[in-house]
Order: structure tokens, then C-alpha cells, then sequence
């Protein structure tokens, strides 16, 4: 999984932003500001061995995070949406038809990585504008 997010420069300051994330930091430069977004997704995750990378695009204000166990992206990606919604995980689940929170915990934790079909169901249980359908 790729998220995508914004580089603009502030001022004297570079500002990343990744709205799936609820991400916002920023540098002094370009490479600090890309820097501090990898360390915004470890310090979260709490695995400061993960293999993360952020690249600036080419063209235009964007970036790319991605990360070596994509479960693990898709994840914080369900987790920041669920708690930005104020939702529990049995909310979540239930949203999705399941009494279990557990049908909802496996994808979020990483421990298992949905399909796309699955990932547009668990998007739209948490945050309907980001479901693809």
C-alpha cells in the first residue's frame, strides 16, 4: 500500500501532510521533512525497526509513504480513520455487520491484509468518503 500526502513549503519550513493519517509534521528542508514523516509512522506504530520510505514525487507537491509490510500501512490507515471517527472497534464491526470486534481488529492490528473488496468494506464501516464504491 502507498499512502499519498502533500509536500508544500511554508515559509521557511517544508509542511507533509498525509490525510489518511491524520499526518502533519514538517522540516527544515525537503529530506528532514520526508524524515520526519517516517518517524511520525514509526513513533505511532511504536517499531522503530520498520522498514518505512518516503519519496517526493517528481512533479508537483506530492509524496508517497510506503512500507515494507503493507498490512502494517493498511492498518494505521483503519486505526487513525476509526478513532478520527470516535468509533470503538465494536462500532466498527457492527458497522460492517459483524458482532465480533475481532473482524475489525485483525485488519488494523496488521495481522491480516483484506482484500480490496474487504478494504472498501472496512473504509466505508469507518469513514464513508474513502470507501472506492
Amino acid at each position: 500500500m502507498i499512502v499519498k500526502g502533500i509536500l508544500t513549503k511554508a515559509g521557511r519550513w517544508y509542511a507533509v501532510e498525509a490525510p489518511a493519517l491524520d499526518l502533519h509534521t514538517q522540516g527544515r528542508t525537503k529530506a528532514e521533512a520526508l524524515r520526519m514523516a517516517v518517524a511520525w509512522v514509526r513513533d505511532i506504530l511504536d517499531r522503530q525497526d520498520l522498514a518505512v520510505e518516503a519519496t517526493a514525487d517528481a512533479k508537483g507537491p506530492g509524496f508517497a509513504l510506503r512500507c515494507a509490510d503493507p498490512a502494517v500501512l493498511v492498518g494505521l490507515v483503519l486505526r487513525q480513520r476509526r478513532t478520527a471517527a470516535g468509533m470503538t472497534l465494536r462500532e466498527a464491526a457492527a458497522r460492517m455487520g459483524s458482532t465480533s470486534p475481532n473482524a475489525f481488529a485483525r485488519y488494523e492490528s496488521g495481522a491480516a491484509m483484506p482484500s480490496v473488496a474487504q478494504l472498501d468494506r472496512l473504509l466505508g464501516a469507518v469513514h464513508a468518503e474513502l470507501a472506492m464504491a
